[in-house]
Order: structure tokens, then C-alpha cells, then sequence
């Protein structure tokens, strides 16, 4: 997909192919949240904050299931044959970043509905200037 060997950029480049799906249509809706309607708007400036809070409570989502289901897949053997050549000491490690994943797509989708929510919300707060 990508010309480099570069791990760097291949992560990068490979984390925005998954995940813009979800990223575009949260960041849509908080664009229309903060800046539709009659209320007062927001600037993006204002978003800075609540953006980074709401992104650190996913990463921190995301670390606590994983450090539960490191310890809950321990010694996990998959039982489907897609995993036999997966020598089965890893089983365990698949199965917590599945569950990493997982929750950082749902907490990360959670979240941001709840802050275009609480954004909307704080426009009705907002004096007009």
C-alpha cells in the first residue's frame, strides 16, 4: 500500500486508512455542534481543550482494557484453525488487542458523541458577542 519501510510512516499511514470512517463523520458532527444554528459558535480554539480531554479518556479506555485482558487471556488458546500457525503463547496477545481495538472504536465513537453533545450544550450557555 505504502512505498516505505519506514514503521513509522506505515503506522501513521495505516491508522488513518482505518479509522477515518469513524473520525470523519464524530468530526462532522462536532463542526455542526459548535458551529450551526443560532447560538453563539465556537471558535475551533474552544474545541482545543475538550478535543484533547475527550481523546485522553479514550487512550485511557483503551490502556485499562488492555491491561485487564492482558491478564484475563492469559494462557487463551483459540480454538479456530485460522490461528494455528499463531504459535499459541500469542493467542492471549491477539485477543487483548482485539479488545484494545474494540474499545478504543466504541469508547472513541461514545465519546464523541457525548462531547458534540456537551459542545451543543455550551452554546446554549455562551453569551452572544
Amino acid at each position: 500500500m505504502f512505498a516505505t519501510a519506514n514503521l513509522t510512516l506505515l503506522a501513521l499511514g495505516w491508522g488513518i486508512i482505518a479509522t477515518w470512517w469513524v473520525g470523519l463523520p464524530l468530526g462532522l458532527l462536532l463542526a455542526v455542534s459548535a458551529r450551526a444554528g443560532r447560538r453563539p459558535r465556537l471558535a475551533p480554539r474552544q474545541l482545543v481543550r475538550p478535543l484533547a480531554s475527550t481523546m485522553l479518556t479514550v487512550a485511557g479506555i483503551a490502556a485499562a482494557v488492555g491491561f485487564a485482558g492482558y491478564f484475563a487471556t492469559r494462557g487463551l488458546v483459540l480454538p479456530d484453525p485460522a490461528f494455528d500457525r499463531l504459535p499459541e503463547q500469542r493467542h492471549g496477545l491477539l485477543a487483548t488487542c482485539w479488545l484494545i481495538h474494540n474499545a478504543s472504536y466504541r469508547g472513541g465513537a461514545i465519546a464523541g458523541v457525548a462531547l458534540s453533545i456537551s459542545t451543543w450544550r455550551r452554546r446554549g450557555r455562551t453569551p452572544a458577542v
